[in-house]
């Protein structure tokens, strides 16, 4: 058969994840403190040697290789001060920090160019990487899914994609929750880690439901005690029961494992309750598999603890005598994996096969990958019973370190080194132990690898001691140095290293880094190929970066040149608008100059009638013009002067119709505008008693006197009826007094305004008739007397203005005066007089105007006596 074309497959890229150019929000105090108990809890791990201080100052010979190797040199003790000493602005920044500790020791102890590797600090870091991220899962991950706002800035697209990324972390939690109980759940708690759950249940209990400060919301409410709902409260005693039993097995000293206390914690809010509530049940939930998830994470990190006798620092099931083959001789070794039939196989023999695998390098699981094939191959046969059924181990021969996959008729259990040597002849006719390879027994390596076999013995009875990590507290910790609290400490070395190494910028290179350690959880893949696309997709970013650069450059200039070409349209505008501004400034000027001149010749036209004539002339002229004497000046002040006298002697002889009036006096009171003149004048006769006030309708009611509100007709007393009797008498006398009051006040007014009346009648006749005159001179035409052919004229007396004409026989008729030919009704005889005058007497006749004049006076002469 011809083999396939070995196609390398694309690594897809994870869109459901966290990027450099995702908006965080600033990390809050509550977070803080979840960081630094995820901190305090995770610097108890006994394996932090290599990572609490920079590198420069615990291995300054490697300096040179390291510096050339890794790029970004970061430490532990670092990451404590900075979250001590709040320099973190987001939770993101802690997390790259701390897998870059992790990724720079991968990235070391994996290039070709270290020639002094150790495996095992590959399978150090990956293990400590993956318990940094099982406890940030349950100490940085509120128990319940947070809700993204609707109102948020975030268009609708990034909104999903959040959603999306926070449904893959509740789901990837619940999954590697489910994997950490299976491989641990048979573990044993210990006394000490009882007394610690049981603390934990009672804060739990006492804050409503609340694992720490992440979950905002009590469950049970702010007082478990006086919770309404009844099936809450059976829920919050299963609890206190549940703790109750806690308390009893530290003092017993019983044992009680992990999967005992699961059930015991699903029991609380499973059996019998919450079932019509499954909404609450589900919180509920959430809230306790957090609680215990936060338990669980030390013990599993323990359990998945490798040896330091393995070279790949594998995590040991068991210590065995195995042999490649029957013609090989057994040899000390670690069982790294199993994979048993079907009816034998078990949830934790694939979770320590897979854990030990992810361990070795790439180039040993490919090589093995024969071996594993055979095996599974051999437990298909045995399903289908062909062979035997035996089970088959994943082993690492102590002393040579090399790894193989071993049948089960290859492996002899309790493994101890001085009791029982396989190699060593034993009677009985054993054809294991036949002794053929006795001469081994001696060989150096064979010593070294008993030795490794005994010290890793040691250290697997230690683990399982203390699968709780007990023994690794704090109390350790700070002998070592690495403990949270002593690595917060300043260190001015260090400091001063890493102030070295602060003066980096991130390069293309290194952002897609970043985005590849939060797409897969801290987990670079440093291979040749993967730095090759790594390099690629670093040139294509700083290409488009030169383009976006180039663009941004283009738009920069088109922007500048279109802001150029705008301000210069500004100032052109300005210019155009100060020119018209400046035309109508200097057309207003004109304009008021122009106003100013008329206003002075008017002035001066109108001062010059007040002026005392300098000679005849300016007497006559004066005299010829009557009309505009009293600022009686323009036409609207002559209408308004002849429409007031016309006015005036309608209201003399009371005639109204020709007014039209009769409209007017007849509508009714609703109809009449308030603000108007006749509105207002039946406001003030209304509020003087005088007319009637209207109702809603419009209709006048009549007003009821006070005297008549009171009813003296009811049946009373007579005594009662006298008191409303004289209160009447009272009222009616007060009644009076007001009415006589009121009729003297009219009377006065009357006078007064009849006085008034009369002489602003004659100063309205006076305007009236000067109103009428024509002020200019006319030319008159001179009417011929009619005589005799035989006799002429007598005589023509020019006098002032007018030209009197005299005759010995008999008067001329009186000339036409302007005003009288202006009128709209014959003058009164009285008013108006004929400008004659007599020869006899050689003196001019008195107008029309002097006679009102004189009468006004005699009037007032006459009221005055």
């Amino acid at each position: 058969k011809k083999r396939r074309p070995t196609t390398t497959k694309k690594k897809a890229t994870n869109r459901d994840a966290i990027t450099m150019n995702d908006p965080v929000h600033p990390i809050t105090e509550a977070e803080y403190h979840n960081v630094q108990q995820l901190m305090i809890q995770f610097c108890r791990v006994p394996l932090l040697a290599e990572f609490s201080r920079p590198v420069a100052l615990l291995h300054p010979e490697m300096m040179g290789m390291y510096t050339r190797i890794v790029k970004h040199p970061i430490d532990l003790g670092k990451v404590c001060r900075g979250i001590r000493r709040r320099e973190y602005e987001c939770l993101r920044d802690i997390q790259l920090d701390m897998w870059r500790i992790f990724s720079n020791c991968v990235q070391f102890h994996s290039s070709p160019a270290n020639k002094v590797a150790v495996p095992s600090f590959l399978s150090i870091a990956l293990h400590l990487r993956q318990y940094f991220n099982a406890l940030w899962q349950e100490f940085m991950i509120a128990s319940d899914p947070p809700v993204i706002a609707q109102d948020d800035e975030r268009d609708k697209q990034q909104r999903l994609r959040m959603e999306n990324i926070i449904k893959k972390q509740m789901l990837t939690r619940s999954q590697d929750r489910e994997k950490r109980l299976t491989v641990s759940g048979l573990t044993i708690m210990t006394g000490k880690s009882i007394e610690r759950a049981a603390n934990s249940m009672r804060a739990f209990v006492e804050s409503g439901g609340k694992v720490d400060g992440l979950d905002t919301e009590a469950v049970f409410g702010d007082d478990a005690d006086e919770t309404d709902d009844p099936e809450l409260q059976v829920v919050v005693d299963n609890l206190r029961g549940l703790l109750q039993k806690l308390n009893n097995l530290v003092a017993s000293q019983d044992e009680y494992g992990i999967d005992e206390f699961d059930k015991d914690l699903k029991k609380c809010y499973t059996d019998e309750v919450l079932e019509n509530n499954p909404s609450l049940r589900y919180r509920i939930a959430n809230r306790l598999n957090r609680f215990l998830g936060k338990i669980i994470v030390p013990i599993h990190e323990a359990n998945c603890r490798g040896v330091t006798q393995s070279s790949i620092w594998g995590c040991m099931a068991a210590a065995v005598w195995a042999r490649e083959s029957r013609k090989k001789p057994f040899w000390p070794a670690l069982v790294l994996g199993i994979m048993a039939p079907k009816d034998q196989k078990e949830d934790w023999h694939i979770a320590l096969t897979k854990r030990n695998e992810t361990r070795l390098p790439q180039k040993l699981r490919t090589q093995l990958n024969n071996g594993k094939r055979k095996a599974e191959l051999s437990i298909k046969k045995q399903a289908q019973g062909l062979t035997e059924p035996q089970s088959f181990f994943l082993v690492e021969f102590l002393g040579t370190h090399e790894f193989t996959w071993v049948k089960e008729s290859d492996i002899i259990e309790n493994f101890d080194p001085f009791v029982d040597d396989p190699n060593q002849p034993r009677s009985g006719g054993d054809k294991k132990r036949s002794g053929k390879h006795a001469h081994i027994v001696g060989n150096k390596t064979y010593k070294s690898a008993l030795e490794e076999g005994k010290w890793a013995l040691e250290e697997f009875e230690l683990q399982l001691q203390d699968s709780w990590g007990d023994s690794d507290g704090e109390e350790n910790g700070e002998e070592m140095n690495y403990s949270y609290g002593i690595l917060c400490q300043s260190d001015d070395e260090a400091e001063e290293e890493q102030a070295k190494a602060d003066h980096l910028t991130l390069s293309l290179l290194d952002i897609d880094e970043c985005n590849e350690l939060l797409s897969t959880e801290g987990l670079l893949d440093f291979s040749a190929m993967a730095r090759k696309n790594a390099r690629k997709r670093a040139q294509e970013m700083k290409k488009r970066a030169q383009e976006m650069k180039k663009q941004q450059l283009e738009a920069a200039k088109k922007q500048k040149a279109e802001k150029v070409k705008k301000q210069k349209a500004e100032v052109s505008k300005k210019r155009q608008a100060a020119k018209t501004k400046e035309r109508v400034l200097k057309k207003e000027q004109k304009e008021m100059e122009k106003r100013r001149k008329k206003r002075s010749r008017d002035r001066e036209k109108a001062l010059k009638q007040f002026a005392p004539p300098k000679n005849q002339k300016e007497e006559d002229a004066l005299k010829a013009a009557s009309g505009r004497r009293n600022m009686i000046i323009g036409k609207r002040d002559r209408a308004n002067a002849v429409v007031q006298g016309y006015l005036h002697r309608a209201s003399e002889k009371q005639e109204y119709k020709s007014l039209g009036f009769g409209g007017v006096m007849g509508i009714p009171a609703s109809n009449v505008e308030p603000t108007g003149l006749l509105g207002m004048a039946l406001a003030f006769r209304a509020a003087a008693g005088e007319v009637a006030m209207p109702d809603d309708t419009g209709e006048q009611v009549a007003q009821v006197t006070p005297w008549l509100a009171l009813d003296a007709s009811k049946k009373k007393t007579s005594k009662e009826r006298m008191e409303i009797l004289k209160k009447q008498v009272e009222l009616l006398e007060a009644g009076i007094e007001t009415v006589k009051k009121r009729t003297e006040t009219r009377k006065r007014l009357k006078e007064d305004t009849e006085k008034e009346l009369t002489v602003t009648g004659i100063r309205t006749q006076r305007h009236d008739l000067a109103a009428r005159e024509n002020p200019l001179k006319k030319k008159r035409k001179i009417s011929i007397i009619a005589a005799t052919p035989d006799k002429a004229p007598s005589s023509l007396t020019p006098s002032s203005d007018k030209m009197v004409i005299s005759s010995s026989s008999s008067p001329p008729p009186p000339p036409e005066t302007p005003a009288a030919a202006a009128a709209a009704e014959p003058v009164p005889s009285s008013s108006v007089t004929s400008p004659t005058t007599k020869e006899s007497e050689g003196t001019v006749a008195k107008s029309p105007l002097d006679h009102l004049l004189e009468a006004a006076k005699m009037k007032e002469e006459t009221d005055d006596n």
